[in-house]
C-alpha cells in the first residue's frame, strides 16, 4: 500500500504535482528524488543508485520482454 497509496488515495492531478514541478525545472534529471508527500515538492530526498543491481535488473527485465 507504501507504494500504491498516493495513486489510490490522492487525485490524479495530487499524485502528479511533483513530477510535473520537476519536469518544469532545467535541472530535473541530474539527480533522482524521492517525495515522501505528493504536492510538497521542496521535501525532497536524494536517492544515490548503485549501478550494479541496476544494471541487474535492467538486463532481466529486457530478457523477460525480449527487448
Amino acid at each position: 500500500m507504501t507504494v500504491l497509496g498516493p495513486l489510490v488515495l490522492d487525485s490524479v492531478e495530487t499524485s502528479a504535482r511533483n513530477v510535473v514541478e520537476a519536469v518544469r525545472h532545467d535541472d530535473w534529471h541530474s539527480t533522482p528524488v524521492y517525495w515522501g508527500k505528493p504536492g510538497r515538492f521542496d521535501q525532497r530526498t536524494s536517492i544515490a543508485l548503485d549501478a550494479t543491481p541496476t544494471q541487474h535488473l535492467m538486463n532481466a527485465s529486457r530478457k523477460l520482454t525480449g527487448a
